[in-house]
């Protein structure tokens, strides 16, 4: 939602709050559109004054950004397809450019 919405709608970053004295249930639920579904800010929230922020991709490339084998907060795989290039650091180490793969959508 936060691409389709050109940032206007901002991704929660997941936390788990424990308690030693009530027991807790989770269910996690995924919903995800066909590999080949086009992902790009909605056309009715950019003009002139609010250029897209994100660029064009397909589902299947956001699914290829390595943030969840090297253990990047979901959040930051968004960068990925910022228009302004972008560089992804953990612990002081450039994991990836992602105009190196992506290019400028």
């Amino acid at each position: 939602m936060q691409i389709i919405s050109n940032g206007k709608l901002k991704s929660a970053e997941h936390r788990v709050v424990t308690n030693s004295k009530v027991a807790r249930t989770s269910i996690a639920i995924f919903i995800y559109p066909s590999m080949d579904c086009t992902i790009q800010p909605a056309e009715e929230l950019v003009d002139e004054l609010n250029p897209p922020k994100y660029g064009v991709f397909k589902f299947q490339e956001f699914l290829q950004v390595p943030f969840s084998a090297l253990g990047i907060a979901g959040a930051v795989a968004f960068q990925y397809f910022l228009h302004e290039r972008v560089l992804i650091v953990k612990q002081g180490v450039t994991l990836r450019d992602r105009t190196e793969k992506f290019g400028n959508h």
